[in-house]
């Protein structure tokens, strides 16, 4: 569901540039990940780099075993899990005007684009209701451990937020039957024990 939900935005962003005369072949990419502790970034591409996966709890279900009547049978199951993925786009061009228009221009995209369905994007998973793209602020401090944790120098970025990637339990537990009779004679609660 994560690859589909990450092609989806990158398919999207491309299509986007493309219609703008901007490349003829993608301009999104993913980092170049051949070197296992180091992240390269294509030259004259924007990167998309995958950088935190989190649990979104605010719409957690309270209680993990409500349970759905089910042909006569209390069913409960696991609550969904819902994450969030945090996305970098990292510009990496010889020239810098390139990279902060490049990065305007998916702002721009985002701003237009925020939310995607199957409407809007016929390859998104048929799992995923929609995906949810928001621009994310990262401090100075939290940004300067990012880069050094890749290995890399500095090039222009932004994080997005994509949201409401949605994992549901398709394995039911019974939690037992459903009450047909109660049958019980008064003689059994007024006898002395």
């Amino acid at each position: 569901m994560i690859d589909n939900a990450l092609n989806t935005i990158r398919t999207q962003l491309n299509t986007y540039f493309k219609n703008l005369g901007e490349a003829p072949d993608d301009k999104v990419v993913y980092i170049d990940s051949s070197q296992p502790d180091d992240a390269r970034f294509p030259l004259n591409k924007v990167s998309l780099a995958l950088i935190n996966i989190e649990e979104d709890r605010t719409l957690r279900q309270s209680d993990q075993w409500a349970g759905t009547l089910h042909n006569g049978v209390v069913v409960g199951k696991n609550p969904d899990v819902r994450i969030q993925l945090l996305l970098l786009f990292v510009a990496r061009f010889t020239n810098y005007e390139q990279a902060m228009k490049s990065l305007s221009q998916i702002i721009r995209f985002f701003q237009a684009h925020r939310v995607f369905t199957a409407t809007e994007a016929p390859t998104l998973d048929a799992d995923i209701d929609r995906l949810l793209m928001e621009l994310q602020t990262m401090p100075i401090a939290q940004q300067n451990e990012l880069w050094n944790a890749m290995r890399s120098s500095y090039h222009p970025s932004m994080a997005y937020k994509l949201s409401l990637l949605t994992y549901r339990d398709n394995m039911h537990m019974e939690l037992g039957g459903q009450v047909v009779e109660i049958q019980r004679s008064l003689q059994e609660f007024t006898q002395p024990q």
